[in-house]
């Protein structure tokens, strides 16, 4: 008899799917699926609601900071210390968000930096030169003099009478050089410059074997410039731009200091020209000052130290003659008294007076200088010589030539006093 295998029991516990479900309990539960799905839309209502009103929160919490943080600004620094702009001005100025503007306050000493510079010359004198329609002014203990006020004024060595002298000294000018015993004092000479104004100065600029510097500067409107001689010695030249009376200033000292050379050009800052008189000539028809201009005579030996001197011109008044001699040119009235011209190499490296002094060898601790143009260059006057009862020595600069006049003045009165200063004054070398 065959043995009889177990069959498998049916699964009966398995669940039915839906669709195979009584209709009862598929309506539960569709029921349940929807009820889910209005839980889970409830949380996220809640959720999104939780995060707006959080949100509002933040906002509103940092608009209460930030209108506490601007409730507490009250001034310059609260505001800067809060980290608001700060405007790139003097004083500074900080702008916060609701437009309110606070300005740093300054101390006193800051405050004086605001303010517009005082006149440092308001109470200084006022000189007016009314010969060349220019007026300067001067700081107090300084004082002007005028060459009319010179003690000696019959002295023909002079120079123009209408030169002024502004300087330090309580006393008319008697500059020293020398020891240095005299006096310590700074000043400037102004004079007229009897020259073609740009004329002069391009030769001034060009001639670099005498190391002088040239710049162009500007004084009240007026063209100028301002000239360094290779010894230190400093000047400006300064234009009448509507007149013909064009101006040179030259520094004289004997103690210049870079402070002293400030109030100078402080000074110097001063000048003005008046408007041209009417009585004035104009440059088209001011007389020129070489009418007729006299070449120096031949001589078999016409160079000494390298210059040629019978090509230095001059006017020769009536009974003047002119003679080569002894290495020189003298110039000279027949009834007495001289102008000697002899010519020096001058390699820069000493000043102009030094080296005139080491070649005549008779300066002296009471000898001194006074700047003024001799012709057609800028140069000294040489007082108080020790060169046994002659004039006043005359010395200038052209290249790397320095040119020494000696003088001798006869007992006044004479032609040689008459007629000297224009001879002097027409010298071109």
């Amino acid at each position: 008899m065959e043995e009889q295998k177990d069959l498998p029991k049916p699964l009966t516990d398995l669940p039915l799917p839906e669709k195979d479900l009584p209709v009862g309990r598929q309506e539960i539960s569709a029921q349940a699926g929807l009820a889910m799905k209005k839980l889970n839309l409830k949380w996220v209502v809640i959720l999104l609601l939780l995060l707006g009103v959080g949100l509002i929160a933040i906002i509103g919490g940092k608009y209460y900071l930030d209108q506490k943080k601007l409730n507490s600004i009250t001034d310059f620094e609260s505001c800067a210390q809060a980290g608001y702009p700060v405007m790139e001005s003097y004083p500074g100025r900080c702008i916060t968000p609701d437009g309110r503007s606070f300005t740093q306050i300054l101390s006193k000493e800051e405050q004086k930096k605001l303010l517009p510079p005082s006149d440092l010359t308001a109470d200084w004198k006022t000189y007016t030169h009314t010969e060349y329609d220019y007026s300067i002014k001067y700081p107090t203990g300084w004082n002007a003099y005028s060459l009319k006020d010179y003690p000696y004024p019959d002295d023909p060595g002079i120079g123009d009478l209408n030169t002024l002298v502004v300087t330090t000294l309580s006393k008319f000018p008697e500059f020293s050089v020398g020891d240095g015993t005299g006096d310590a004092y700074i000043g400037f000479q102004i004079s007229k410059l009897d020259q073609d104004f740009e004329e002069y100065a391009s030769r001034l600029k060009n001639d670099s074997k005498n190391n002088v510097e040239v710049k162009e500067s500007n004084v009240n409107g007026n063209k100028a410039y301002k000239v360094t001689q290779a010894d230190g010695d400093i000047g400006w030249l300064i234009s009448n731009n509507a007149g013909v009376d064009h101006i040179s200033i030259s520094v004289l000292s004997n103690s210049a200091e870079s402070k002293d050379i400030a109030i100078i050009e402080q000074i110097i800052s001063t000048f003005t020209f008046a408007p041209l008189s009417a009585s004035k000539p104009t440059d088209s028809n001011k007389e020129t000052q070489y009418q007729t201009p006299t070449v120096a005579p031949k001589t078999t030996t016409p160079q000494v130290n390298g210059a040629s001197l019978e090509n230095i011109k001059y006017t020769l008044p009536s009974g003047w003659t002119n003679q080569i001699r002894d290495g020189g040119l003298e110039i000279k009235p027949g009834s007495g008294g001289y102008l000697f011209i002899k010519v020096y190499n001058y390699d820069g490296t000493t000043g102009r007076r030094d080296a005139y002094c080491k070649i005549v060898s008779y300066c002296t601790s009471s000898s001194y200088f006074t700047t003024m143009n001799i012709g057609n260059i800028s140069g000294y006057k040489a007082n108080a010589l020790d060169n046994s009862g002659g004039g006043a020595d005359y010395l200038g600069i052209k290249g790397n030539k320095l040119y020494i006049i000696s003088t001798y003045n006869p007992p006044s009165p004479n032609e040689y006093e008459k007629n000297f200063q224009n001879v002097l004054n027409s010298l071109i070398f």
